[in-house]
């Protein structure tokens, strides 16, 4: 994984199923996917974690080949073209991080 030699952790999942689910288990500091999922499309992905009261604060980055496939404005936050060099997926992602943690902390997520 590029970005783990760049010094960011990150989890890997492969499809979106697993990515709303472990999305809700963690709570990361950034999503990144793709729209092109097996199992869903990645709008709607993204739509599923904006409803979701325990990931609609995270920030979604989009890497695509088909960036017309974004009708949404406010999801996802951004969104790169493929082929993306690595050094732009950092830079987008670090601005999205900035607004994070410039922003008052986010609710703690509901328990049961």
């Amino acid at each position: 994984d590029p970005l783990r030699f760049s010094g960011v952790r990150t989890l890997t999942v492969l499809n979106g199923h697993d990515a709303l689910r472990r999305a809700e288990e963690l709570i990361p500091d950034l999503i990144i996917l793709d729209y092109r999922l097996p199992d869903l499309h990645g709008r709607d992905l993204c739509r599923q974690l904006r409803a979701n009261p325990a990931t609609m604060q995270v920030p979604i980055l989009v890497v695509t080949a088909s960036p017309q496939d974004n009708p949404d404005s406010g999801c996802p936050d951004a969104v790169l073209t493929k082929p993306c060099l690595l050094p732009t997926l950092l830079a987008a992602s670090r601005l999205l991080l900035r607004r994070v943690l410039a922003a008052p902390s986010r609710p703690a997520a509901p328990t049961a």
